[in-house]
């Protein structure tokens, strides 16, 4: 035991040589804290001599920590001549350890504090502010700048809250176009086939009173009535028809009495173009006196744009393909159409509806060199509600504007600009105070519609429209819609 004790003496005595031996000399009067230090020192030195070793560790820990204020000042001014040179960063490195050696010195606090400040670190200068004034509560550089370091970091945490809530209500959008494109993808028909037919009831304005049930001159059933398909075998391939009796408005002569109509469509990126083929047949003997036969064939483009919510189609049937030009020696029939439709998907199931439809028949005679022409042009507008792939009812409104057009006996039958389409457009009577003759009269319409999908792959659909009329005119007419389809 003897034996251990003095050999812990010894190590004891070696250290504290070689702490003396650490201890700078110095020509000029020592600082407090060197002076503190070197006693301090010393005092250990005894302590471990004379076997204290507990006493001694405690001397050895202030002369240490009394060395570290001591540094923490020239550290500091390491920091300082690196803030002059504009070099925070490194400045703050400098800072940072004269901290860790003397927590509670003021200057460093100001300056560690007033960097953090300047480079929008806000959270750590408010902490270094807040001691600063903790340990010197009469301190006047860090008010200078502390109180603008709450505000800025207020403000700071107010954007990002902010942005928290912007990304939050983006992601739930991003998670709700998912959903949508999910359910879309789930209820995609690749052949869809649907039948409707139209009941029409005029209240009568010009030559009686009441109503009266109102037939459609066709060839077969004399109402309205279309029985339309779609086949999509492909994501970039579709085709698309219809056939039967059309519809085209409460002032409309039975113009076309039969129609068919096939499309197809091909889709690149948001692009789509296509062909298609419209054929109308006539057989009546409103135009010529007397009954005739008269059908017409066209050829048309198809095209239009697409997008996550929206949707723009173009079918154009040009009467120039083919064009009657009068090479024929009887009576012909022309007819040409232009149909633009648009919607728009708003969330929560909205869809904004608009279309254009542009219509014009010509009825030639031409042996006789004359022409009778009549046309209607629709322009709606409407709004869906609850129009989403999972909707099991879906419900849509419409208002309507038509302009029906109207000339006979026309005498330039083949000239542009005669009166005879292109909204009425009468060069032969422009500056004879008719320079739309061609122009009739103007009607306003309301629809409403309702689809259900009461099961699987099947659906009904009823729709109401009302159009009313002048008060010279034949009369206002209500027509009642009911249709039905399947999808697979």
């Amino acid at each position: 035991m003897r034996i251990f004790r003095h050999k812990q003496s010894a190590v004891i005595r070696a250290l504290a040589v070689l702490a003396l031996l650490t201890v700078t000399s110095r020509d000029v009067p020592a600082a407090s804290s060197d002076v503190e230090g070197a006693a301090q020192n010393r005092a250990g030195v005894e302590n471990g001599t004379l076997g204290r070793y507990t006493d001694a560790t405690n001397n050895f820990s202030k002369s240490i920590k009394a060395y570290d204020i001591e540094a923490a000042k020239t550290i500091h001014n390491i920091g300082w001549l690196y803030e002059m040179k504009r070099e925070p960063d490194r400045a703050l490195v400098f800072y940072d350890e004269a901290l860790r050696r003397n927590p509670d010195q003021v200057h460093t606090l100001e300056r560690a504090g007033y960097l953090r400040y300047i480079m929008e670190q806000y959270d750590e200068s408010i902490v270094l502010g807040e001691h600063a004034l903790k340990v010197d509560p009469m301190n006047k550089e860090v008010i200078k700048w502390l109180p603008d370091a709450y505000a800025k970091r207020f403000k700071l945490k107010e954007q990002a809250i902010a942005q928290a809530e912007k990304k939050a209500d983006e992601t739930k959008v991003i998670e709700k176009i998912a959903q949508e494109k999910k359910e879309e993808k789930q209820s995609r028909r690749y052949v869809t086939v649907s039948y409707e037919a139209t009941l029409r009831e005029t209240y009568l304005r010009a030559g009686g009173d009441g109503t009266e049930y109102r037939k459609t001159p066709a060839f077969g059933p004399d109402f309205p009535h279309m029985l339309s398909f779609l086949a999509t075998p492909i994501e970039s391939w579709e085709v698309r028809g219809n056939t039967g009796v059309p519809y085209y408005g409460a002032l409309a002569p039975s113009p076309s009495w039969w129609t068919e109509r096939v499309e197809t469509y091909f889709y690149k990126k948001i692009y789509f173009l296509g062909m298609g083929v419209m054929g109308n047949h006539y057989g009546g003997s409103d135009q010529f006196g007397e009954k005739v036969t008269l059908s017409d064939y066209k050829l048309g483009l198809v095209m239009g744009a697409y997008g996550e919510r929206s949707r723009l189609d173009v079918s154009f049937y040009p009467r120039m393909l083919p064009s009657d030009t009068g090479t024929n020696p009887g009576r012909t029939y022309d007819v040409d159409a232009l149909d633009i439709s648009y919607y728009y998907a708003l969330p929560d199931g909205y869809k904004i509806h608009g279309k254009i439809s542009i219509n014009d028949f010509y009825y030639f005679n031409n042996p006789a060199k004359t022409s009778n022409y009549f046309g209607v042009y629709i322009f709606s507008l409407g709004l869906s509600f609850n129009d989403k792939p999972s909707s099991k009812v879906v419900f849509r409104g419409d208002i309507i504007e038509r302009m029906y057009l109207s000339n006979r006996n026309n005498k330039q039958p083949y000239s542009f600009m005669n009166g005879q389409g292109w909204f009425g457009l009468d060069a032969y009577n422009w500056f004879k105070g008719d320079p739309m003759s061609g122009m009739n009269t103007f009607t306003t319409g309301f629809s409403f519609s309702a689809e259900e999908r009461f099961a699987a792959h099947m659906f009904l659909y009823q729709r109401l429209n009302a159009e009313f009329v002048g008060k010279n005119q034949y009369g206002h007419d209500f027509c009642f819609t009911m249709g039905a389809g399947v999808y697979f």
